[in-house]
């Protein structure tokens, strides 16, 4: 039912065409929950190493995600000049702390607010890329160790970088969220709905994933006949995430209609 939603809410979009410089960046943030639903399902079809490529496919296509729904929020303000003047109105008071919290934090904004923000979600990319070719090769030598906090599992290293990488991007999104999201409901784009869906997808997966790991690490999940135990933990993600990408469909479907345009 995921992929047939998605499908829907996309052809509404590409039959409904009439702000494509706003719209394609829609259609691409409406392809991760169908992505995101097949990925989980050829995971767990073929859930054996072969299922390493196939998420690091996902892994890709989410950063890519995260770049166009910053690159969503420019153009539905009316491009990057306009978004950038509006950021630098003098009434603008997003970035600003009280006299008593400025004692202990700098204002984060200014001229540069909108290029920090647009660093904080592509430097994501970046490292986003990184993670994959350092997962497939770790995962070729036999040293990634799915699930182990160890030093010597690439495991540990990618899941440190990606963290780092993650809190960076959201600290990014977030800040540019917040100083346009009166814009954007000035104008009716729902942006409360939109952020939500976007970022529940990327980070509550992550964070399930983090918390399977965490599990199998301590012996909590099992191995169940012939799947191993890491092969039972990467199922059970794929399962969840399979199951949850319904809701997010629907989500989806109607946060970012097209009738919108």
């Amino acid at each position: 039912l995921t992929v047939p939603i998605s499908i829907y809410g996309i052809y509404g979009h590409l039959s409904n065409y009439n702000q494509p410089r706003v719209q394609k960046y829609v259609v691409r943030i409406l392809w991760m929950v169908p992505l995101y639903s097949l990925q989980s399902w050829l995971s767990l079809r073929f859930h054996d190493s072969s299922s390493v490529w196939i998420e690091s496919l996902r892994d890709m296509y989410e950063s890519y995600t995260l770049a166009s729904f910053l690159y969503y929020l420019i153009e539905v303000l009316g491009g990057e000049e306009i978004t950038r003047t509006l950021l630098d109105q003098p009434e603008q008071t997003y970035g600003r702390h009280g006299r008593f919290m400025s004692l202990f934090f700098s204002d984060w904004s200014g001229p540069l607010f909108l290029s920090r923000c647009k660093w904080g979600v592509l430097q994501y990319v970046v490292v986003k890329v990184f993670c994959v070719v350092l997962t497939i090769l770790c995962e070729a030598a036999g040293t990634y160790g799915n699930g182990e906090f160890s030093l010597t599992s690439g495991y540990f290293y990618v899941t440190f970088f990606a963290n780092v990488s993650q809190c960076l991007v959201s600290c990014g999104s977030s800040q540019l969220f917040y100083a346009v999201k009166l814009s954007l409901m000035a104008i009716g784009a729902k942006p409360y709905g939109k952020f939500a869906c976007v970022k529940g997808v990327v980070f509550f997966t992550w964070w399930q994933g983090v918390g399977i790991a965490v599990l199998t690490n301590y012996g909590i999940i099992h191995e169940r006949g012939t799947w191993s135990q890491d092969d039972v933990a990467d199922g059970l993600q794929d399962y969840l995430i399979t199951v949850e990408m319904l809701f997010f469909a629907i989500a989806h479907m109607y946060t970012f209609s097209y009738t919108e345009y």
